[in-house]
Parts: C-alpha cells; structure tokens; sequence
C-alpha cells in the first residue's frame, strides 16, 4: 500500500509539473510542492537505521539529470524525498543533503519553494541543501524567503546577513510561537538594544525559553532576568512537563518553590540518565537533603506547606515554628 501511496504522489506531482512548468510559463513550483502535502502522512513509523540499507540502495540508483531543468529538478528533488518520507530521525551526514546540493544555486528557487512548504517531509534536508549551496548572489532570495522558512536562519547565520534580515527577524520574534535558535543567534550578534523588546517578548511568549535565555542573558543592559516569573508563569499555563522541567531550572533561582515541584515531578516522569543526573544535581543545589530522588520527594512531600525559601543561603528550608 505504502507503495502504491508513493507512485500516487510521485505521479501526481510530475503530471501538475507537466501542467504548471511549461517552457513559456515561470509559475511557481511552490503549486508543485503543495502538491506532496502528503508525503507527511507517514504509513508506518521506520527507524533510519532499519530503513537505511535498503534506502542507501534505492537513494544511489536516482540519477542527476542529465541535462538540467526546471522540471528534471523538481522530478529529481520529489525522487529524493518520497523516498525519505518514512525517516523519523535525520543527520547532517545523510547522502540525501549531497544529492540536493548538486541542485546548485542556479535552481536555488526549486529548492527554497520546497522549503517553504512547511507540511513536507524532508525539508530538513532541503534546507541543509541550501544552506550548502547559497552564496552572496542567493542573499536577496533568501532574505526574502525568511518571512515563510524560519529555518534559513541558518544560511543568515553562517553568512553574516543578519544586518539585512534584521527586520524579518524581529517580526518573527513577535509572531512565531517557535523559531530555530540560529535565528535567536542572528539577532543577538546584532548587539542592538534595540532588538531586545523583540527578544524579552520571544523569550516570554516563546516555546523554547530555556535556549532564548542562554542566548541572550549576557547581551549589556538586556535584563532579562526580570522577566523570569513572567516566563514562567505562561510555562506553567500552557507547556509541555518537559519545558516546564526546562523553565524550572530558571525558576526555581528565584524561590519558586512551584518549580521545585515541577523538577521532582519531572524527574519521575521522564526516564533519560542524562536529564535525570542533571535535574537531580539541581535539586541537590537548593535543598539540603542528603540521599537520592527518593529522599528529596519524600522531605518535600512531607514538609510541603512548610518548606520556604531562604533568600540567604539560596536553599529551600523548613519554616522555624514558633515556640509554645
């Protein structure tokens, strides 16, 4: 069946390019792309190193075309990635990103229409590809497509135009729930205070806060550690428990004692050694519990409606009683 879905798309993809790419005709290829809007829609979830000798096998025998052309070159990038559309895990080192680069920049336009296209598999590829490819004389172009692929960031990055992507930058900033932390990396090597609302609003209203914040705390005169409670307040209300663990390492510097629950919650909930050794370790800087995870959710869990903060030692401390 799996199969048979990607003849479907392949066909269907080369019969609109037949229609849309004609020699006196410049449309967009973007009408081709939004064509394969399900190469997405994965049948059955493969592992990349299950799949890949096979894939390799079936990757190595699509051919570059021999005399390039608008149309050879969407037909080869669809070949590319319907046979990629299965891969749930993705890598710099992937032949994949080779074999687009030999696209070149004179069908860079191919490639950032692709790129565009948020609902295609294999745009981590893409990307890669024109991030490989794109030279000065690509800068316009991919400026411009910032405004709909964030993760040309990338490209912005690596060349140095930020300067000229500044103002799309910004607007991201305040309009996207999520940007790539290359884009974060640009503005900040701006080293303008003026770019800093921008950032302090991103770093609050943004999905990866923790990332925003190790970017950006040392900029001069940025001060957004007096945006921490905000940040964490909306993390509270509408993130995951595994921002929130994130958040919490931030919070709980400033007393928070919500985000020392968050931490011994999150420590039980998520399994990985190397997020638990370092949450752990964090714990074991604001509480003076000797012992593991066990003991420190046993004292909190007891002592809850008891335990403060104390602003001296920066520990979480039981409140002294009163005597009778």
């Amino acid at each position: 069946m799996k199969k048979q879905l990607n003849k479907f798309f392949f066909a269907f993809g080369v019969f609109l390019l037949v229609l849309g790419c004609s020699d006196d005709s410049d449309k967009k290829t973007e009408q081709i792309v939004k064509s394969q809007e399900g190469l997405n829609e994965k049948s059955d979830s493969v592992k990349k190193d299950e799949k890949q000798p096979d894939l390799k096998s079936e990757l190595n025998n699509i051919s570059f075309p021999s005399k390039p052309d608008k149309k050879s070159i969407v037909t080869y990038i669809l070949k590319i990635l319907i046979l990629s559309q299965d891969l749930n895990r993705y890598s710099p080192e992937d032949q994949q990103i080779d074999m687009l680069a030999k696209i070149g920049e004179q069908y860079i336009d191919v490639l950032l229409d692709f790129g565009n296209n948020k609902s295609i598999a294999g745009r981590f590829y893409i990307n890669h590809a024109i991030a490989r490819i794109a030279t000065e004389s690509s800068k316009n172009k991919i400026i411009e497509n910032l405004r709909l692929n964030e993760d040309l960031a990338k490209v912005v990055l690596k060349n140095g135009w930020q300067v000229e992507a500044r103002d799309i930058m910004i607007e991201k900033l305040y309009k996207e729930r999520f940007v790539p932390k290359e884009l974060i990396q640009a503005v900040v090597k701006l080293e303008d205070p003026l770019t800093y609302d921008a950032l302090i609003y991103f770093f609050v209203h943004g999905t990866n806060q923790y990332n925003t914040y190790g970017l950006t705390y040392k900029l001069p005169g940025i001060n957004i550690n007096n945006h921490i409670i905000e940040a964490w307040e909306i993390t509270l209300a509408t993130r995951t428990n595994y921002e929130k663990m994130l958040m919490a390492e931030l919070a709980i510097r400033l007393g928070r004692k919500d985000a020392l629950e968050i931490l011994i919650e999150g420590l039980y909930e998520f399994k990985s050694p190397t997020l638990n050794d370092r949450f752990l370790k964090i714990l074991k800087e604001y509480v003076d519990i000797k012992g593991d995870l066990s003991a420190i959710a046993e004292w909190y869990n007891t002592n809850k409606n008891n335990i403060i903060f104390d602003v001296a030692t920066k520990k979480f401390v039981l409140k002294k009683q009163k005597a009778t």
